[in-house]
Protein backbone atom coordinates (compact mmCIF):
# COMPACT_ATOMS: atom_id res chain seq x y z
CA UNK A 1 0.00 0.00 0.00
CA UNK A 2 2.88 2.56 1.01
CA UNK A 3 4.29 1.83 -2.29
CA UNK A 4 1.87 2.28 -4.52
CA UNK A 5 1.15 5.85 -2.59
CA UNK A 6 4.57 6.36 -3.24
CA UNK A 7 3.95 5.76 -6.49
CA UNK A 8 0.91 7.80 -7.28
CA UNK A 9 2.20 10.63 -5.51
CA UNK A 10 5.68 10.54 -7.78
CA UNK A 11 3.10 10.59 -10.64
CA UNK A 12 1.56 13.54 -9.00
CA UNK A 13 4.67 15.63 -8.68
CA UNK A 14 5.43 15.06 -12.22
CA UNK A 15 1.90 16.52 -13.21
CA UNK A 16 2.49 19.08 -11.69
CA UNK A 17 5.83 20.02 -13.38
CA UNK A 18 4.60 19.37 -16.49
CA UNK A 19 1.92 22.34 -15.83
CA UNK A 20 4.50 24.80 -14.64
CA UNK A 21 6.75 24.65 -17.40
CA UNK A 22 4.14 24.93 -19.57
CA UNK A 23 2.64 27.61 -18.08
CA UNK A 24 6.10 29.24 -17.59
CA UNK A 25 7.36 28.65 -21.91
CA UNK A 26 4.65 30.94 -23.44
CA UNK A 27 5.18 34.34 -24.17
CA UNK A 28 2.30 37.14 -23.45
CA UNK A 29 1.05 40.12 -25.26
CA UNK A 30 2.67 43.39 -23.85
CA UNK A 31 1.65 46.87 -24.25
CA UNK A 32 4.30 49.08 -23.94
CA UNK A 33 4.55 52.99 -22.93
CA UNK A 34 6.22 54.03 -26.43
CA UNK A 35 7.75 57.61 -26.76
CA UNK A 36 7.44 57.95 -30.12
CA UNK A 37 8.64 61.55 -32.12
CA UNK A 38 8.43 60.77 -36.07
CA UNK A 39 7.56 63.40 -38.29
CA UNK A 40 5.05 61.27 -39.95
CA UNK A 41 1.82 60.98 -37.82
CA UNK A 42 -0.82 60.30 -40.13
CA UNK A 43 -1.87 56.54 -40.86
CA UNK A 44 0.92 53.47 -40.32
CA UNK A 45 -0.10 50.05 -41.30
CA UNK A 46 2.32 47.44 -39.97
CA UNK A 47 2.04 44.94 -43.16
CA UNK A 48 2.70 40.98 -43.06
CA UNK A 49 5.27 39.48 -41.67
CA UNK A 50 7.33 36.67 -43.68
CA UNK A 51 7.11 33.26 -42.66
CA UNK A 52 10.10 31.51 -43.74
CA UNK A 53 12.71 31.84 -41.40
CA UNK A 54 15.12 29.99 -39.34
CA UNK A 55 14.10 28.43 -36.07
CA UNK A 56 16.28 27.78 -33.11
CA UNK A 57 15.38 25.05 -30.56
CA UNK A 58 15.93 23.54 -27.41
CA UNK A 59 15.46 20.84 -25.40
CA UNK A 60 15.90 20.25 -21.87
CA UNK A 61 14.46 16.70 -22.34
CA UNK A 62 17.50 15.46 -20.85
CA UNK A 63 17.71 16.92 -17.69
CA UNK A 64 14.38 14.98 -16.23
CA UNK A 65 16.89 12.13 -15.75
CA UNK A 66 17.92 13.87 -12.64
CA UNK A 67 14.69 12.78 -11.12
CA UNK A 68 15.81 9.38 -11.31
CA UNK A 69 16.33 7.14 -14.72
CA UNK A 70 12.32 6.23 -15.33
CA UNK A 71 11.52 9.65 -15.02
CA UNK A 72 14.10 10.43 -17.79
CA UNK A 73 13.01 7.73 -20.18
CA UNK A 74 9.67 8.83 -20.12
CA UNK A 75 10.26 12.42 -20.03
CA UNK A 76 12.59 11.30 -23.70
CA UNK A 77 9.67 9.10 -24.70
CA UNK A 78 6.99 12.07 -24.11
CA UNK A 79 9.06 14.80 -26.00
CA UNK A 80 9.88 12.20 -28.87
CA UNK A 81 5.55 12.00 -29.28
CA UNK A 82 4.76 15.62 -28.30
CA UNK A 83 7.88 18.19 -28.16
CA UNK A 84 6.48 19.22 -25.03
CA UNK A 85 10.25 19.91 -23.57
CA UNK A 86 11.69 21.68 -27.12
CA UNK A 87 11.02 24.85 -26.73
CA UNK A 88 11.68 27.75 -29.50
CA UNK A 89 9.78 31.18 -30.23
CA UNK A 90 6.67 29.96 -31.72
CA UNK A 91 4.18 30.75 -33.68
CA UNK A 92 2.13 31.71 -30.89
CA UNK A 93 4.71 33.87 -29.60
CA UNK A 94 5.03 35.25 -32.66
CA UNK A 95 1.47 36.20 -33.13
CA UNK A 96 1.97 37.76 -29.48
CA UNK A 97 4.70 39.74 -30.73
CA UNK A 98 2.77 41.10 -33.49
CA UNK A 99 -0.58 42.15 -31.06
CA UNK A 100 2.27 43.65 -28.92
CA UNK A 101 3.66 45.45 -31.69
CA UNK A 102 0.19 47.05 -32.74
CA UNK A 103 -1.58 47.50 -29.42
CA UNK A 104 1.77 49.63 -28.24
CA UNK A 105 1.80 51.74 -31.01
CA UNK A 106 -2.00 52.30 -31.25
CA UNK A 107 -1.92 52.90 -26.91
CA UNK A 108 1.13 55.75 -27.99
CA UNK A 109 -1.57 57.68 -29.85
CA UNK A 110 1.08 59.27 -31.75
CA UNK A 111 -0.15 58.28 -35.31
CA UNK A 112 -4.02 59.01 -36.42
CA UNK A 113 -4.59 55.39 -37.47
CA UNK A 114 -2.50 52.38 -36.52
CA UNK A 115 -3.49 49.32 -39.06
CA UNK A 116 -3.41 45.71 -38.12
CA UNK A 117 -2.46 44.01 -42.03
CA UNK A 118 -1.64 40.14 -41.09
CA UNK A 119 -2.04 39.38 -44.66
CA UNK A 120 -2.13 41.30 -47.96
CA UNK A 121 -5.34 42.28 -49.69
CA UNK A 122 -7.26 45.02 -51.01
CA UNK A 123 -8.23 46.84 -47.75
CA UNK A 124 -4.10 47.92 -47.47
CA UNK A 125 -4.42 51.87 -47.05
CA UNK A 126 -3.25 53.87 -49.72
CA UNK A 127 -1.96 56.45 -47.84
CA UNK A 128 0.62 56.47 -44.72
CA UNK A 129 3.92 54.66 -43.91
CA UNK A 130 4.29 50.80 -43.97
CA UNK A 131 6.00 48.94 -41.43
CA UNK A 132 7.72 45.88 -42.83
CA UNK A 133 9.55 43.43 -40.44
CA UNK A 134 11.36 40.48 -42.44
CA UNK A 135 12.77 37.92 -39.59
CA UNK A 136 16.01 36.41 -40.35
CA UNK A 137 15.66 33.75 -37.31
CA UNK A 138 14.47 33.29 -33.91
CA UNK A 139 14.60 31.13 -31.14
CA UNK A 140 15.83 30.09 -27.89
CA UNK A 141 19.00 28.95 -26.07
CA UNK A 142 19.85 28.24 -22.35
CA UNK A 143 23.35 28.11 -20.77
CA UNK A 144 22.54 28.71 -16.60
CA UNK A 145 19.53 30.93 -18.23
CA UNK A 146 16.86 30.97 -20.89
CA UNK A 147 17.55 33.03 -23.64
CA UNK A 148 15.14 34.16 -26.21
CA UNK A 149 16.81 35.59 -29.50
CA UNK A 150 14.82 37.29 -32.53
CA UNK A 151 17.02 38.88 -35.29
CA UNK A 152 15.21 40.61 -38.16
CA UNK A 153 15.62 43.53 -40.62
CA UNK A 154 12.85 46.13 -40.14
CA UNK A 155 12.09 49.45 -42.89
CA UNK A 156 9.65 52.31 -43.11
CA UNK A 157 8.22 52.89 -46.46
CA UNK A 158 5.75 55.33 -48.08
CA UNK A 159 2.82 53.88 -49.86
CA UNK A 160 5.49 53.64 -53.27
CA UNK A 161 7.49 51.29 -51.42
CA UNK A 162 10.43 53.68 -51.39
CA UNK A 163 12.37 53.02 -48.03
CA UNK A 164 12.27 55.90 -45.83
CA UNK A 165 14.33 54.23 -42.83
CA UNK A 166 15.52 50.66 -42.10
CA UNK A 167 17.52 48.69 -38.84
CA UNK A 168 18.47 45.16 -38.36
CA UNK A 169 17.15 44.29 -34.86
CA UNK A 170 19.28 41.95 -33.38
CA UNK A 171 17.53 40.99 -29.80
CA UNK A 172 18.86 38.45 -27.02
CA UNK A 173 17.31 38.57 -24.15
CA UNK A 174 17.69 36.62 -20.74
CA UNK A 175 15.13 34.83 -18.65
CA UNK A 176 16.39 33.97 -15.32
CA UNK A 177 13.79 31.92 -14.02
CA UNK A 178 11.76 31.09 -16.92
CA UNK A 179 11.63 30.90 -20.53
CA UNK A 180 8.21 33.17 -20.69
CA UNK A 181 10.69 36.24 -18.63
CA UNK A 182 12.86 35.43 -21.45
CA UNK A 183 10.10 35.47 -24.17
CA UNK A 184 8.59 38.87 -22.94
CA UNK A 185 11.57 40.82 -22.59
CA UNK A 186 12.82 39.94 -26.47
CA UNK A 187 9.00 41.44 -27.07
CA UNK A 188 9.80 44.42 -25.32
CA UNK A 189 13.01 45.04 -26.31
CA UNK A 190 11.98 44.66 -30.01
CA UNK A 191 9.09 47.24 -29.70
CA UNK A 192 11.57 49.03 -28.54
CA UNK A 193 13.50 48.75 -31.63
CA UNK A 194 10.82 49.22 -33.47
CA UNK A 195 9.84 52.70 -32.07
CA UNK A 196 13.76 54.07 -32.45
CA UNK A 197 13.11 52.78 -36.50
CA UNK A 198 10.05 55.07 -36.51
CA UNK A 199 11.60 57.79 -34.66
CA UNK A 200 13.70 58.35 -37.51
CA UNK A 201 11.52 58.38 -40.17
Amino acid sequence: MSRRIKHDYAWFIFAILIGSILACAGSESRVLRLNLTSREKGSLSVMPFNTTFERKYHSDAHTRASFGLLMGLIAHAINERSGIYTYTFDDKDLMNLRTSIVNSLRAARYFDVVNDIPVLNENVPDKGIRLYIDFKSMGVSQTAVFICEINAHARVCDISDKVLAEKNINVREKGVMTLMAAKNNAIDKFIREIATLLNSV
